[in-house]
């Protein structure tokens, strides 16, 4: 019965793994090449990966921040939070009233968590991405799409060079 499931261990793995934060949609992709799966199932197979985790992602932090909002036992740590991020909460703010109208800020804010998904430094992503997305009070719809779009894009640009660096590793 194992063997049935066998060719589907590659594709689940690279979903897995784009999943995954901190591997997410580079890394999964770069194992995929590894394993020499083809391009596009590694691609298709990467970005539902990807999807799961912005839908998750961008649908329930905000509902678990609001969670633990109206609890007592986290009262405490929303405090020492706050005041950690006041002045960049309100930094962001100021350059979102930039826009002279809401449709305006909602593609600045969508902007803004694009590039946080698509720049290739350490803590960046989908998950860092949805976690400011929510401090920030962006939505829920902007935010899954602003973090596919920013995952699609690093999508195509892995795939592309990924033969270049597999050969450097």
């Amino acid at each position: 019965m194992g063997h049935i499931l066998m060719p589907l261990l590659d594709p689940l793995s690279v979903m897995v793994l784009a999943a995954v934060p901190g591997i997410e949609m580079r890394g999964a992709l770069l194992f995929a090449q590894y394993i020499k799966m083809d391009a596009f199932p590694a691609w298709f197979f990467a970005l539902t990966g990807c999807a799961v985790n912005a839908l998750l992602f961008a649908y329930l932090i905000p509902r678990a921040i609001a969670y633990a909002r109206g609890r007592e036992r986290f009262k405490p740590y929303a405090e020492k939070t706050k005041k950690k991020i006041g002045k960049g909460r309100e930094r962001m703010h100021r350059f979102l009233q930039r826009a002279q109208s809401e449709r305006g800020r909602r593609i600045l804010g969508s902007a803004f968590l694009f590039v946080l998904v698509v720049v290739p430094l350490p803590g960046m992503g989908s998950m860092t991405a949805a976690l400011l997305g929510t401090l920030f009070h962006i939505s829920s719809k902007d935010m899954f799409w602003a973090i596919f779009t920013g995952n699609t894009v690093v999508a195509v640009c892995t795939v592309a060079l990924a033969d270049v660096i597999i050969a450097v590793l």
